[in-house]
């Protein structure tokens, strides 16, 4: 979903040919992607501990797979 958005906002950037809405594409990838991995990753890791831990060294982060994963 957020990779979605974030595709969505440099799509826009380049179809309206603005600098100011790619600049900001990338400020809200940048921010966005520092958020999640500094906090809500961090977070799901004191939840959930290993079995999380397990599932992030399956599942990529940003750009989906394209099998499932098994467990």
């Amino acid at each position: 979903m957020v990779t979605g958005a974030f595709l969505m906002l440099f799509a826009e950037s380049i179809f309206f040919q603005s600098l100011p809405l790619a600049t900001w594409a990338i400020f809200v990838t940048l921010a966005a992607g520092i958020y999640i991995v500094s906090t809500e990753e961090k977070a799901l890791e004191e939840r959930f501990g290993d079995e999380y831990r397990t599932y992030k060294r399956n599942v990529p982060r940003w750009i989906p797979r394209t099998t499932p994963w098994i467990r």
